[in-house]
């Protein structure tokens, strides 16, 4: 006889309290934990950044095989330019304020989002499944995220294809 343990999925959130992005994202994890079970892992460290093995990491998961774009993914505007991982992560070492924040993570599924955070972009993680999305209050959603008559329709179709 075999037991499985049944792992819940792990998302980790490097969050700055003080970015309206940041916290929307937050409340966006935490109103869909209600509805899915998964563990979130909260950074909130300003001081240190990430260590070198998980900064390559991310930037490989932010553009899969296009390392100068991860690596501009994972900085800040105003830090200086990166184009391999090893400029990031001496960047990272001397100015860790320079680490773009909110930056979602799932490990397990090798999948990350970087900045603005919606509960459509939410769906590519592996903790929220097709079904869940239904369960969200579509109406606070839309008047949250939609800014135009246009996007209004391309999150409708994707709602219908849901």
């Amino acid at each position: 006889m075999h037991i499985r343990i049944r792992k819940i999925p792990s998302i980790t959130i490097f969050h700055d309290p003080t970015l309206t992005a940041s916290k929307h994202a937050l409340k966006i994890l935490k109103h869909v934990s209600n509805l899915k079970k998964y563990n979130v892992d909260l950074i909130q460290d300003k001081k240190n950044p990430p260590e070198p093995e998980i900064i390559a990491r991310i930037v490989h998961l932010l553009a899969p095989g296009d390392i100068p774009t991860g690596c501009k993914l994972i900085l800040t505007e105003d830090a200086p330019k990166a184009s391999t991982v090893e400029e990031v992560q001496a960047i990272l070492a001397r100015n860790p304020l320079l680490f773009k924040k909110p930056l979602l993570v799932d490990w397990a599924q090798g999948k990350a989002i970087i900045g603005e955070v919606s509960a459509l972009s939410l769906t590519t993680l592996s903790f929220i499944s097709d079904c869940t999305l239904q369960f969200l209050n579509i109406d606070t959603l839309l008047r949250k995220l939609i800014k135009s008559t246009a996007s209004f329709r391309v999150v409708f179709c994707l709602w219908t294809i849901l």
